[in-house]
């Protein structure tokens, strides 16, 4: 059987297989996998990536029954991951929140205030829905999170004030933050943040922030199996973590602490901002 369309017009791009087009898509053999390998010499498992995604097209295809690139795997040829660690330090944390005060995107604004108070993954934050927000409750609920549950949130005091003014704008709508593309939520705001990285010199993602609560979480002394829990990490593959469940307040007060040392390290220097302290006799 001849390449098909699809793998002919992937495998022409500059990935290092062009040579392969006429083949017989069956012709592609584990031994000739190896021997491409071999030949690069930058990007190999990023193209050994692209060319199994297309031999698993093959097989759904019924073009091949087994994926050649598998001997990769078998012969345990894949690179490591190298997990990526950046964040922003604590002596930055306040040139970067001032900055994202000053957003005149709200969207923006409070996508990243929550990332950084709540420690939860981007399409968790966007993909958030008004009706899942209480606001007598300090909590919103993510849906269907990437460990396929609904997880619970617990809203600080210090960034309520601007989920209830984004409330006000876009609250008559379904999502909180909308947008008129297909889907009705708003992209990452790439230039909000490529605003902020140029007025701060602080290079950042919104995976970044997670890394950023957490290891605030972990200097304000939040138990480990507890910041776990937070950013909605499973604890299946740890004996002990499986026991632990921590009670609701338990993840109230655990948010609230990783919220008041973000306070002590960002301290707001612009007028219009005001310090928000904790009253538990408020159920506003």
């Amino acid at each position: 059987m001849r390449t098909p369309r699809l793998l002919y017009i992937l495998l022409n791009s500059p990935f290092g297989f062009a040579d392969w087009l006429n083949k017989p898509i069956n012709e592609i053999t584990r031994d000739m996998v190896l021997a491409r390998r071999k030949q690069f010499t930058g990007g190999t498992d990023n193209k050994m990536r692209v060319l199994r995604l297309l031999m698993n097209y093959a097989i759904a295809l019924k073009a091949i029954e087994e994926n050649p690139v598998d001997v990769l795997r078998d012969g345990s040829l894949w690179a490591k991951p190298t997990r990526r660690k950046r964040m922003i330090p604590s002596d930055n944390i306040k040139d970067w929140y001032n900055s994202v005060l000053l957003l005149d995107n709200e969207q923006a604004k409070v996508y990243l205030l929550l990332l950084l108070h709540i420690g939860l993954r981007d399409q968790d934050v966007r993909y958030l829905e008004w009706k899942d927000i209480s606001f007598k409750n300090d909590c919103f609920i993510a849906r269907d999170t990437k460990n396929r549950s609904d997880f619970t949130a617990y809203i600080a005091p210090q960034i309520k004030p601007y989920i209830r003014a984004l409330h006000d704008k876009t609250g008559s709508g379904q999502y909180v933050f909308p947008s008129g593309n297909v889907d009705g939520v708003m992209d990452v705001p790439r230039k909000p943040i490529a605003q902020v990285c140029k007025q701060t010199g602080i290079t950042f993602s919104s995976h970044d922030l997670k890394r950023t609560f957490l290891t605030i979480g972990e200097a304000a002394m939040i138990p480990f199996s507890l910041l776990k829990a937070l950013a909605n990490h499973t604890t299946d593959g740890d004996v002990t973590g499986g026991y632990i469940n921590p009670e609701e307040n338990t993840l109230r007060q655990a948010t609230f602490k990783i919220a008041d040392t973000i306070q002590q390290l960002t301290t707001p220097d612009i007028e219009n901002i005001v310090t928000i302290k904790r009253n538990s006799s408020n159920k506003d």
